[in-house]
């Protein structure tokens, strides 16, 4: 086979990634643009599932006003609610809570007597 000579203005380099210019995008086309794909419900992990369904927001009416809450505020109002109603496991994981969300709590003064709304709730660890 015998080679044509080369002319002017005529693309020599066509291969991989370097389509012969018939095949190249026209003036005024462009490729679609590439998107990340969105994640769908089911390929979120367990935990991101939770912290959105936690972080929404609903309307909630308390003392006759109405006003918009996460469902984590909702979540601890609702285990409040509980643990005054006497739920010792409520209890526990509250209190388990409030201790650890004060770093500053030196956990060697914990104190060996600990009433909550007139309830002893000395041995709450167990």
């Amino acid at each position: 086979m015998e080679q044509e000579p080369l002319q002017p203005g005529k693309r020599t380099d066509v291969g991989y990634k370097r389509p012969p210019r018939e095949h190249q995008f026209k003036k005024g086309q462009k490729p679609p643009p590439r998107r990340r794909k969105e994640k769908s419900a089911d390929s979120l992990r367990p935990s991101e599932l939770l912290w959105g369904i936690l972080q929404e927001e609903r309307r909630v009416t308390q003392g006759g006003k109405v006003r918009w809450m996460s469902n984590s505020e909702l979540l601890m109002h609702r285990a409040h609610e509980l643990a005054q109603k006497g739920n010792p496991t409520i209890r526990r994981l509250l209190l388990d809570l409030m201790m650890a969300a004060d770093p500053s709590a030196n956990k060697e003064h914990i104190p060996t007597r600990m009433v909550v709304d007139g309830v002893d709730v000395t041995n709450y660890r167990t």
